[in-house]
């Protein structure tokens, strides 16, 4: 629970906010007011359920902060999956609070977020209080079924989606968006907010995408390799510039270039507990190179391999030589251990 003081600023800010929700859009701002000193605030932590399927319509919530994930179970009987987000400034079960049906998906927070709750109780003591509001819903719905008919419902709009990358499942949010189909750019930034990787869709496909000096399938897969640091966000848009993001085209299907991002994250962290301490200096042992390709080989690996063994003709770090090679991690800590197994590059002292 808020103190007093608190509480009254809180309710001043839940106030602004609903004079721009077309529920309470007409009405005056000291009857605004006393809608927002009416609900409550809580905060909700990763995990917490704002309500779950089958529970009774009788309230609406107002997202203040953070972000709530709607889930949904799927038809094949696995685990449940967010088929949509809500961002700050939305509300949640308004139409539900007058239809009385029971909330049809849950509703989970990912990181964290801040809800307003009103109850239906106290939703209609105070609209009673306010004259013509009655009215005022009558044309709210009114304008809604046109909107839905013409297919410009709100969520049509222009969004954002933003946290913190360690809080969130980013390949659930991407397939999320794929599964949507949506068209916009996700954006990538570390924690002093410098950009370090976007990725562009459209109409749900992975179309561009860069990471550092990646460009393309390798790029996206970088950026899901192993940060955790950070923050994202999704802005959508109908319109983009592709040559904007990148030069480099995506031609594989976004569920398999999703899955190929995610095996090469759980061999990766293989790799990085084989290995010694990337942090600490290697050197190449001899001027040729002697590579003898496997079946599991990518076309590049060799390339990379020369390119690793003559930045290591003096002392470096393994850690950042994809960035001058360039290659993914995934790529140079692969290539890496094979030129460790076979003697030609060894940590120094």
């Amino acid at each position: 629970m808020l103190d007093t003081k608190l509480r009254s600023k809180v309710a001043e800010e839940i106030r602004e906010v609903l004079a721009t929700v077309d529920l309470f859009e007409y009405v005056e701002d000291r009857r605004l007011l006393e809608i927002a000193e009416a609900g409550d605030v809580q905060v909700l932590e990763r995990g917490q359920m704002l309500f779950r399927r089958g529970d009774p319509s009788d309230k609406i919530f107002l997202l203040m902060d953070g972000a709530i994930e709607i889930v949904r179970s799927t038809a094949d009987g696995s685990d449940p999956v967010p088929v949509a987000y809500i961002t700050p400034g939305e509300l949640i079960g308004d139409m539900a609070l007058f239809t009385g049906t029971p909330r049809s998906s849950d509703a989970r927070v990912p990181e964290i977020a801040m809800v307003w709750t009103l109850k239906r109780n106290e939703f209609e003591e105070v609209a009673e209080r306010i004259p013509g509001y009655g009215m005022h819903l009558a044309k709210m719905f009114a304008i809604r079924m046109q909107e839905l008919i013409t297919h410009m419902r709100r969520q049509s709009q222009r969004k954002e989606l933003n946290g913190k990358l360690k809080h969130f499942d980013m390949p659930t949010v991407v397939q999320t968006l794929i599964n949507a189909k949506q068209n916009g750019l996700l954006s990538f930034m570390d924690n002093e907010g410098k950009t370090f990787a976007e990725v562009m869709l459209a109409n749900g496909c992975i179309d561009r995408a860069w990471c550092g000096v990646l460009h393309g399938e390798e790029a996206f897969t970088e950026i899901f390799l192993y940060r955790n640091e950070g923050e994202f966000t999704y802005r959508s848009a109908q319109e983009m510039d592709p040559d904007a993001i990148s030069d480099v085209a995506i031609a594989m299907p976004a569920h398999h270039l999703l899955m190929e991002a995610m095996r090469r994250a759980d061999e990766l962290a293989n790799l990085l507990e084989e290995l010694p301490d990337p942090k600490r200096n290697f050197e190449a042992t001899t001027t040729r190179l002697k590579w003898q390709a496997s079946e599991d080989d990518e076309p590049e690996d060799e390339n990379v391999a020369q390119a690793v063994m003559r930045l290591l003709r003096s002392p470096r770090q393994l850690e950042g030589l994809n960035e001058l090679v360039p290659c993914s991690s995934y790529s140079l800590y692969r290539v890496a251990q094979a030129l460790i197994a076979s003697g030609q590059i060894e940590q120094t002292t």
